[in-house]
């Protein structure tokens, strides 16, 4: 009896290993990579080339996961990349809210310009306007503060509006 109770533990080990060994190779398999030209083009694929297609060798790029060390240096340097973009990527942004603004005193400038030019052209044809009218009881005295006046009046408006 004893006999039979280690023939059983024996056939179930047996009977046991090989069935996790076909699951171990066949989930490998289904992880299996095919890289085939077709009809002149490439493709991929997880099953195996056609008959008419010629079977081109696939290497994957990146390491396999069963070494920790080299996992653990592809995250510490996939880290490192992802750092140096987020870097460049506040940078870039930084540099966007910077012309913003200066597009936005630019803007600012140009309309207060315009407004400034308006102001000063009004109070130039007061000024010329004031000049033209006849007057009899005007005095020179009046005259030659009047034509002060337009003269200040075109001057401003011609240093500040006219761009050359």
């Amino acid at each position: 009896m004893r006999k039979e109770n280690v023939t059983r533990q024996f056939s179930f080990h047996i009977v046991f290993t090989s069935a996790a060994l076909t699951l171990l190779l066949s989930s490998n398999a289904a992880y299996a990579i095919h890289k085939c030209i077709l009809n002149g083009s490439i493709t991929y694929s997880d099953m195996p080339c056609p008959a008419n297609a010629n079977v081109l060798p696939f290497t994957p790029s990146i390491s396999p996961p069963n070494d920790p060390a080299a996992a653990k240096q592809r995250y510490l340097s996939d880290l490192q990349q992802l750092k140096k973009i987020e870097q460049q990527k506040e940078k870039e942004e930084t540099q966007q809210k910077r012309e913003a603004l200066i597009l936005i005193n630019e803007n600012k400038q140009a309309r207060d310009k315009k407004f400034k030019c308006k102001d000063l052209d009004l109070k130039r044809k007061i000024a010329k306007q004031q000049r033209d009218k006849p007057q009899s009881k005007r005095k020179n005295k009046n005259n030659e503060q009047t034509e002060i006046r337009v003269q200040q009046a075109e001057n401003n408006y011609q240093y500040f509006c006219k761009t050359e």
